[in-house]
């Protein structure tokens, strides 16, 4: 019952996109009328009532909701709507991440698109937050030593740096070059440091960084990921 009525909620969103005024069912008029006014309290509490109703488990119903959210929002996508879309983003990352839990790549998949969504469309301070969120799940879930953890410094340093917050940014990056990562990740590692570097205007430090990727590139240096980088 729960993938019928979402099934039929998507098409009345798709519907109501090129002016299709069909009869609609009360539960499914009130869930896309409360979408439109941004009331997720109420389209909560109209979820709650679906699921009641339901056939399937719980957990199989609730899972249905995550895909409306993310056909949701991948439609505000489409027509421009950055922050409906990222909420809506959030809510299928969460309501996934409640019934398969962090070790599910799935839910991780979610967590990665959210910060990604906002990292690439400016939205820092939104980026850093899941950027933040998806570090210590990692850490917690999969170990200090997991290989996408570099990765995420990276982008949770850069991001830090936009912000203009220095601080956090060196002590992210300069955590990241001293992890055991591969040549990409590390090369972007220190470029982003040397555009901090430049930015809070530390010429030494960015200097030295500058010659330890020259003297890599060229081959004196074997290892550029390490934890002696000059402060």
């Amino acid at each position: 019952m729960a993938r019928v009525l979402v099934g039929a909620i998507c098409a009345l969103a798709a519907s109501q996109a090129h002016g299709d005024t069909r009869p609609r069912t009360d539960s499914v008029e009130a869930i896309a009328v409360a979408f439109e006014q941004g009331d997720y309290q109420r389209v909560a509490a109209q979820a709650e009532a679906i699921l009641r109703q339901s056939r399937q488990t719980r957990d199989e119903a609730v899972l249905e909701f995550a895909d409306l959210f993310g056909e949701l929002a991948s439609r505000h996508v489409d027509s421009g709507r950055t922050l409906e879309a990222g909420f809506l983003f959030e809510r299928e990352y969460l309501v996934r991440e409640a019934v398969l839990g962090f070790a599910s790549q799935e839910v991780r998949n979610d967590l990665f698109r959210v910060w990604f969504f906002y990292l690439n469309r400016g939205h820092y301070d939104n980026a850093v937050e899941y950027l933040e969120r998806s570090l210590a799940l990692h850490e917690q879930e999969l170990g200090t030593n997991d290989i996408a953890i570099p990765m995420l410094l990276y982008h949770l340093g850069f991001a830090h740096l936009r912000l203009g917050s220095f601080e956090q940014a060196e002590r992210v990056l300069r955590r990241g070059v001293g992890m055991d990562t591969d040549f990409y990740t590390c090369l972007k590692l220190h470029y982003t440091l040397e555009a901090l570097y430049e930015a809070s205007g530390r010429r030494d430090v960015r200097e030295e960084v500058v010659r330890r990727i020259q003297a890599f590139e060229s081959g004196l240096l074997d290892e550029l990921c390490t934890d002696d980088l000059t402060p």
